[in-house]
């Protein structure tokens, strides 16, 4: 938006800051110049005769295969490992196979965590991880442990970013596994059809990227092929760092995915009698039926159509505190988005971006929003990876909340080298009442040497079809009532509707590391279907870490002293707003405890003040503050794990404590119990000021055989005023087809500004009963 206000013009020095960036690149350069990964195709084993996939590994076919050469990865690279893994991978004209002899010291020593589908936490396991595309950016894994239970997801952004490093376990596709145990180990087959991936082919000819590993809980061992070394951040998951592979003779197949699906269920909620001395509880009954479709319209090119859109069957988000001034986070869960979702990233800082999925079916307070229907195009259209998302939202005539046609359009291929890019995207978001936004942009990756990386990406973002005006109201007729003024209307001019930025960084976890950044957003910045927290700012940030990891001989595995400082100056004016210097202390043992110190150094200079809650809040002012930080974390091979955290120090012209934990507890394969509890207590004293909160959250997992699962998630946040529980039963029939029956309740916990007040019994302010069932058809 342009305000008909007299703003003062920004001059950048854009030829300086280049120049400087360019001298620090050349500078630094000389240390972070580890080779390129970069290994020749190998030809993968063609299976010689049948496989029945039984767990036994006993076919003649088998044996025909060389296990691949495995190498230590953890808890130190290159060392010997205490057990003995064959591992073979070979392919037929419809599958890929992988067989795995993983031997032990005996039962007592495997760990299974889960029964459930997607379950596994730090069990024994093997996985195969494949880069389709062999786009060094995404891919897909499959994991299974010795219960047998099976495990995929994706990954996208060459496993970096925030979340488990750009990879989701929300994806799933059709496949099998078969366990059999002994005294002296487990063995596993796999059984992956070429129909559940896409990929290109060139003649007869498919490349694609692969990579084994077997993960030994009891001696916290990790052994991949081809070897992962430690200096790799994210290494056992960053497709660029995958074997190439080549098989021939695979056609890839197209058939067709039909899952209808059919709802019904129940909404409780409490309603003021006419007399409004007391809530009745109003049942509202819901049937709901829709249809997802999925075809390959071509070897490269997936098309997924939708109508009447559900996802009754996602967990609920975990409850956070916020103690800023900016809006919470939160991760994408839903399956529809994700299947090569990573296609579609275009960071622009943190976690600022261009295009976040959960913009579309999920309101800004986390309701629910309806989507009518959609279609969804991912894949690979000669040298472009190609994403395309358009889908329609419901109308709500209670709120005013107009329909909306949401779109993503995005293309990306690859330059100069096999992890290098270049790429575009679009997004629109048109209301039938005539508003719109739309955001367009550019980003390219380049590798300049070794493990050192440039990155820029520039976005500009425009709204139209209203105006706003000086009563506060938004008008689409172009004009305000009388006596009011137009306060606001589009801006196209790119330095206030734009966000741009530059970096340069080593992605390194040995030796030394280092990352430069600077972004500039202009005051109107915009992506409705994006994520952003500020704008108007330019902001400048340097990192420097230096990872050691320990021969054989200790017990101490690595060590990672970082420090990181960054700076947001105002746009309008040039002064500083905020800033921060952060020292981290990381460390790791080969038990697979770890840990980290950390001390913050912050300032912030508010032109405005913000509440934490009806009793205390933060004034505007110039403020500076310091904090230290502690985290630990228990072996994750044991049966029972705990993590803890604690950070005191200052906030703003206050003083903060927060400390949390929880603990997690494989009672067997059929049941995990796990719960972690935060409290923030932050004290004013020169106001007589205190916000204190306490978070908890309690999860139950449970399973009776791997396709009778259930869970419970019971959650408590004094900051919000609210218990949630989240209960959801699956039967799983078969691949494809489910039965989920989802219980959700809430209750409002601050009761006593209530007159009257609400109901204990039933004791929720809102239930949600859902039973959904769902069958897939393949053609």
């Amino acid at each position: 938006m342009r305000s008909t206000d007299t703003r003062c013009r920004e001059t950048s020095s854009t030829t300086t800051t280049f120049r400087l960036f360019i001298a620090l690149y050349v500078f630094l350069s000389p240390f972070g110049t580890s080779a390129a990964f970069s290994q020749d195709p190998i030809e993968l084993s063609r299976i010689s005769g049948p496989i029945l996939l039984d767990g036994r590994i006993e076919e003649t076919a088998w044996s025909d295969i060389t296990p691949v050469p495995l190498t230590m990865f953890e808890p130190f690279f290159q060392g010997e490992s205490t057990v003995r893994t064959e591992i073979r991978v070979g392919y037929d004209d419809d599958f890929i196979y992988v067989s795995g002899r993983m031997f032990d010291d005996g039962p007592s020593t495997r760990l299974v965590t889960s029964l459930q589908r997607d379950g596994l936490g730090n069990d024994d396991l093997i996985m195969i991880e494949l880069d389709t595309f062999n786009d060094n950016e995404n891919g897909v894994m499959f994991a299974t442990n010795p219960a047998g239970v099976r495990w995929d997801a994706s990954v996208a952004n060459d496993a970096q970013g925030f979340f488990g490093g750009g990879v989701s376990n929300s994806w799933n596709t059709f496949w099998d596994a078969a366990v059999t145990q002994t005294e002296e180990g487990w063995f596993a087959e796999m059984r992956i059809p070429f129909s559940s991936l896409r990929f290109q082919n060139s003649g007869d000819r498919v490349e694609m990227g692969l990579k084994v590993f077997r993960q030994y809980a009891q001696e916290s061992e990790t052994l991949s092929y081809p070897l992962t070394r430690t200096e790799w951040n994210q290494g056992l998951f960053r497709p660029s760092r995958y074997q190439d592979v080549v098989m021939r003779g695979v056609k890839n197949k197209k058939p067709v995915y039909v899952t209808p699906y059919a709802l019904g269920g129940v909404d409780r909620t409490p309603e003021l009698n006419p007399t409004a001395t007391q809530y009745n509880g109003v049942n509202d009954g819901n049937f709901e039926a829709g249809i997802d479709l999925k075809y390959g319209l071509t070897s490269n090119l997936t098309l997924d159509l939708t109508a009447n859109t559900d996802f009754a069957q996602v967990e609920a988000d975990n409850q956070q505190v916020n103690l800023t001034r900016f809006s919470l986070f939160f991760p994408e869960k839903r399956q529809f988005f994700l299947e090569r979702g990573g296609i579609f990233n275009f960071s622009l800082n943190d976690f600022a971006r261009v295009f976040h999925s959960r913009r579309i079916g999920i309101g800004q307070r986390g309701e629910s929003v309806r989507i009518l229907g959609g279609a969804r195009v991912v894949g690979r259209a000669g040298p472009w990876d190609v994403g395309v998302i358009n889908m329609q939202t419901a109308g709500d005539a209670t709120t005013g909340r107009p329909s909306f046609n949401n779109g993503v359009y995005r293309l990306r291929r690859r330059v100069f080298n096999e992890v290098s890019s270049i790429g575009a995207i679009a997004t629109t978001k048109i209301g039938e009442d005539g508003t719109y936004n739309m955001v367009w942009g550019a980003d390219a990756i380049v590798r300049l040497t070794g493990d050192t990386y440039m990155e820029i990406t520039a976005a500009q973002s425009s709204d139209g079809g209203f105006v706003d005006c000086s009563d506060g109201q938004r008008s689409t007729t172009g004009s305000c009532a009388p006596g009011s003024t137009i306060v606001s209307q589009p801006d196209f001019d790119f330095a206030n509707s734009s966000r741009v930025r530059f970096t340069i960084n080593r992605r390194s976890s040995q030796g030394l590391g280092y990352g430069t950044w600077i972004t500039r957003s202009g005051i109107n910045f915009n992506p409705e279907l994006g994520f952003i927290q500020r704008s108007n700012f330019t902001r400048g940030e340097l990192m420097v870490n230096y990872g050691h990891f320990s021969g054989s001989e200790s017990s101490l595995r690595f060590v990672q002293p970082m420090l990181f400082g960054t700076i947001f100056w105002r746009n309008d004016d040039k002064t500083i707003e905020s800033g921060q210097v952060w020292n981290n202390y990381s460390f790791g043992f080969k038990s697979g405890a770890s840990g980290g110190l950390a001390i913050r150094y912050d300032f912030d200079d508010l032109r405005r003040g913000f509440s934490l809650s009806s009793d205390a809040g933060v004034p505007a002012g110039r403020h500076k503050w310091a904090t230290v930080g502690l985290n630990v974390n228990s072996p994750q091979g044991n049966r029972v794990t705990y993590f803890a955290n604690g950070l005191v120090g200052g906030f703003y012209d206050g003083t903060q404590v927060s400390l949390g934990g929880g603990p997690a507890w494989t009672v067997s394969p059929h049941l995990q119990l796990s719960g972690n509890y935060t409290y923030n207590r932050v004290e004013f004293d020169n106001r007589a000021e205190l916000f204190t909160s306490h978070l908890a959250r309690v999860r139950v997992q449970g399973a009776i055989n791997s396709s009778l699962t259930g869970s419970a998630f019971l959650q408590y946040s004094s900051a919000a005023d609210i218990v949630s529980a989240n209960f959801r039963i699956r039967y799983h029939f078969s691949e494809g087809r489910d039965l989920f029956i989802v219980l959700n309740e809430s209750l409002d916990t601050d009761r006593q500004p209530l007159t009257p007040l609400l109901p204990r019994e039933p004791l929720a302010q809102r239930q949600t009963l859902i039973v959904k069932y769902s069958y897939t058809f393949v053609n």
